[in-house]
């Protein structure tokens, strides 16, 4: 097994480049030298597959490859056998929950806009045949370290799926009915900046508040919604 080439390297993230939600500020070759001098040829999965954990690993392998900050020592040696462990083990790295057929929960670790590791969970969806990562319309496909809860809400029937995540003053929540195929619009989706989200559970049922700088509680109205 010998060590990638850095041709190689650098058009496999070309074909990906696309997908990047937000490029770092140094160029491709920079910013691929020094992980590349621990990845085989071998390590790299295939991303043509029907199966949940191979398409997903693929997916998650060259989002931590692409997400890679310069220089090397910007990382302690923990974090960065973390980052290496993870590229070369992904397929056993990710834990799937799946929720159906057709839905699934994937815990990963994903790298931030600087390189930082964040510990998040995704949302998957099978349609026609094919696994994907959940999107909402006009947002990322994700919040910054989201968390996934499947809860019941006061006042409503039934059960729906929070995504929640955010990153320094800010904090983001949608909350999204659970159903088989999750064809039905979201109830809500919001974005805070300075406050944050304060959650509650009573009698089995989650009330959802916006708690401001002074504590202050007032609750998100789900009613008209």
């Amino acid at each position: 097994m010998k060590i990638i080439s850095l041709f190689l390297f650098l058009s496999i993230l070309s074909t990906i480049g696309c997908n990047d939600k937000e490029p770092q500020k140094f160029n491709e070759k920079e910013r691929t030298t020094w992980i590349q001098k621990y990845v085989k040829e071998s390590d790299l999965l295939k991303g043509n597959s029907t199966d949940l954990l191979k398409k997903a690993s693929f997916y998650y392998q060259r989002e931590v490859l692409t997400g890679v900050a310069e220089p090397e020592d910007l990382y302690s040696k923990a974090d960065k056998d973390l980052i290496i462990d993870f590229i070369k083990n992904t397929t056993k790295r990710i834990k799937i929950k799946n929720l159906n057929e057709s839905l699934a929960i994937i815990k990963t670790y994903n790298l931030g806009s600087a390189g930082e590791i964040i510990k998040e969970e995704h949302l998957w969806i099978k349609k026609e045949g094919r696994w994907n990562i959940f999107e909402l319309d006009g947002e990322d496909q994700s919040y910054s370290g989201q968390k996934i809860t499947i809860e019941e809400l006061k006042n409503k029937k039934g059960k729906f799926i929070l995504l929640h995540g955010g990153c320094c003053d800010t904090e983001s929540l949608a909350i999204l009915p659970f159903s088989k195929n999750m064809n039905s619009e979201p109830l809500y989706i919001g974005t805070l900046y300075g406050s944050s989200y304060k959650f509650i559970r009573k009698n089995g049922k989650l009330e959802i508040f916006e708690r401001d700088l002074e504590d202050n509680l007032t609750e998100i109205n789900l009613e008209s919604r």
